[in-house]
């Protein structure tokens, strides 16, 4: 026989769920359960209304109802009746609010088994009936409420503060003997009390819970925070005007990560658009320079042909010179759109400065006036140019940035300089010694002092979102520091800023790169050329010929490998384009050279793909010729290759 008879109203709308706890309470040894289902929250309130229950298990979400909210519907027609909570989340924010509102117990879907349950019941049982037993329960639930990691703070229909936990005096500095009691709005919190309070009555109006985000405070160190927090209405015993429960917590460190993150984010984007600007400018300049090619070719054909008129001679001069500056506007753009690598090479400075101009020149506004002062001697450095470009455009955009608005003046300059001790002692970084100063000067906003020490570190901007990632002066600083440099900088509000860069100077000249049409030595030597751009496979034919060449041109790699496999040794030497379809240069030059590995090879590209010319030389291509290449570049490669023979 069993200890006692109960009638329990199981309001669950999942009918395996249903079944689970029919069958716990079916097979209870102490106690003898009468079950009643329902599988809304409508039919349970009716069912309340007309039958007597004893205890009651509840599903937070049901297809009329979801959340606390239900528990309230139940409490307003079944009080004092006992009401276990049944949720499919496991959240101890949800089950403290749960409790504070009148529900006994907090039971997780999946995780109830026979003997918790029944052990949930009884215990309702026993505190909904004995007022020692409520007494133990209040105390158990102001324990998990003071050791609870989050701001909860109750307020009741008066507006006086009922309960503030250790986690509530943690944040705002406030002790629980200076609330508990006393009217919650003159609680010295460190908020807009006009807004928060303006959502608490609101709250309280609709009855419904209310999330407050992103409030700023005043933390207990005195540092401005961010606090999120939940403002739940909730009634005491009869009473019809409702208190609050605010659930909450100090969010500051997660919202910095998040912008962190942000600016990682942006940061990313950034970097795959200068990686996509990359490949997209890599494919355009193989198929631009392939176009330059031919008009290079016989422009300088023309110009040796003697006999033409100064006159003629001078509109083909203007032409090849038209050629040769596209060409160089073409390479800036690689070289601005791609990452360099890191290789460092004697260069001149000045000459960097002067390049990078003519791309500066198309995106500075025309309302900004640019000034260059170029000392071109002893301004030579070890440097990856690819960098200094980086380092050049960033500092003259970022200027451009401050004066787009009213305009203004840009000043670079580029001279040598001599470092002395005393100097060296005011200047950190610098010792004394010959350097190469780059200065960028701009008559624009300028900087406050305050935010000057920060604009060197990763992700800084003070530009509105998605203007900038703040990234830029970060790579420049490490760039002028992984090259040995220096840079500095000086700001005044409302008259401009100057950007000081100082790299160690080589008392070197690097070599000229400069091309010159000269005079070129004739051979007899066959050729082979491979190349599917038929305008330039047929413009190197036209222009190798009169040198005494005997050139066989073709625009299919698989038909220039059969006529070579098909005779070995009839070519003398095979000029070849990388990028081919069906069979792309470099193996064709493998093929070749598997059969002939003596067999001499020029490789022709339009772009600068460092791990393709590293494969070109191990594989033993001779020479690697940037298109478009001049006939005098083309013609004495040639001979110079054939004479080591």
């Amino acid at each position: 026989m069993r200890d006692s008879e109960w009638n329990v109203l199981i309001v669950e709308d999942a009918v395996d769920q249903m079944a689970l706890l029919k069958m716990i309470l079916k097979k209870s040894k102490s106690d003898q359960f009468y079950c009643r289902e329902s599988t809304t929250l409508t039919a349970a309130l009716e069912i309340l209304k007309n039958e007597k229950i004893d205890i009651i298990i509840l599903d937070l979400n049901l297809p009329d109802s979801a959340g606390l909210d239900t528990v309230l519907k139940v409490q307003a027609v079944a009080q004092p009746i006992p009401i276990i909570v049944l949720s499919g989340v496991k959240d101890e924010a949800i089950a403290v609010q749960a409790v504070q509102m009148g529900a006994q117990d907090y039971l997780v879907k999946g995780e109830v088994q026979r003997s918790t349950l029944i052990r949930a019941i009884q215990y309702a049982l026993q505190r909904a009936k004995l007022s020692e037993d409520n007494l133990k329960v209040h105390e158990q639930n102001e324990q998990i409420l003071s050791a609870i990691t989050s701001v909860l703070i109750g307020v009741d229909a008066d507006g006086r503060v009922t309960h503030w936990n250790q986690f509530a005096e943690k944040v705002f500095g406030i002790k629980y003997e200076e609330t508990i009691g006393r009217p919650f709005i003159e609680c010295k919190i460190g908020w807009d009390k006009g807004k928060v309070f303006a959502v608490f009555s609101d709250c309280l109006k609709r009855a419904e819970p209310t999330r407050l985000e992103d409030i700023p405070f005043k933390r207990s160190d005195g540092k401005d925070g961010i606090l999120g927090m939940t403002v739940n209405p909730i009634r005491s015993g009869k009473e019809t005007k409702p208190g609050y429960l605010l659930f909450g917590a100090d969010i500051t460190k997660r919202r910095e990560e998040e912008a962190a993150n942000e600016r990682l984010e942006e940061h990313l984007r950034e970097t795959q658009k200068m990686d996509s600007l990359g490949t997209l400018a890599g494919g355009i300049s193989h198929d631009f320079k392939n176009i330059l090619g031919p008009i290079l070719g016989y422009t300088e054909m023309m110009l040796r042909t003697p006999g033409r008129e100064a006159k003629d001679r001078e509109r083909l001069e203007r032409i090849l010179k038209a050629a040769y500056r596209s060409k160089d506007l073409i390479d800036q753009i690689l070289v601005f759109s791609r990452k360099g690598g890191e290789t460092k090479t004697l260069i001149c400075l000045a000459d960097i400065v002067d390049e990078a101009m003519k791309l500066l020149k198309e995106v500075i506004p025309s309302t900004i006036e640019i000034e260059t002062k170029l000392t071109l001697k002893s301004t030579t450095i070890m440097a990856n140019p690819t960098q200094m470009h980086q380092i050049i455009m960033n500092l003259c955009i970022n200027a451009g940035y401050a004066m787009r608005e009213n305009g203004g003046k840009l000043v670079l300059s580029i001279e040598p300089v001599t470092v002395n001790e005393s100097f060296a002692q005011f200047h950190q970084g610098l010792v004394s010694g010959d350097y190469v100063l780059l200065k960028v000067r701009d008559t624009g906003e300028g900087i406050a002092p305050e935010i000057l020490p920060r604009i060197f570190d990763p992700f800084f901007t003070t530009k509105p979102p998605g203007e900038g990632s703040g990234m830029g002066l970060a790579a420049v600083h490490g760039i002028v520091v992984k090259h040995g440099g220096v840079i500095e900088v000086e700001s005044v509000l409302g008259k401009g800023t100057t950007f000081c860069v100082y790299f160690p100077q080589i008392k070197k000249t690097p070599d000229s790169q400069r091309l010159e049409i000269q005079e070129i030595e004739k051979g007899i030597e066959r050729i082979l050329i491979v190349d599917d751009n038929m305008d330039l496979n047929d413009m190197l034919v036209d222009v190798l010929s009169p040198f005494g060449y005997r050139v066989t041109g073709t625009g299919n790699s698989l038909e220039a490998y059969e006529m070579f496999v098909s005779d070995p040794d009839y070519f003398h030497l095979a000029i070849v384009d990388l990028v081919m379809p069906k069979m792309n240069g470099i193996k064709l030059a493998c093929e070749f050279l598997q059969i002939r590995p003596d067999f001499p090879i020029i490789l022709c590209t339009g772009q600068g793909d460092e791990s393709s010319f590293k494969q070109a030389e191990a594989a033993g291509i001779k020479k690697i010729l940037q298109k478009p290449v001049s006939i005098s570049e083309l013609v004495n490669t040639i001979r110079s290759i054939l004479d080591k023979k």
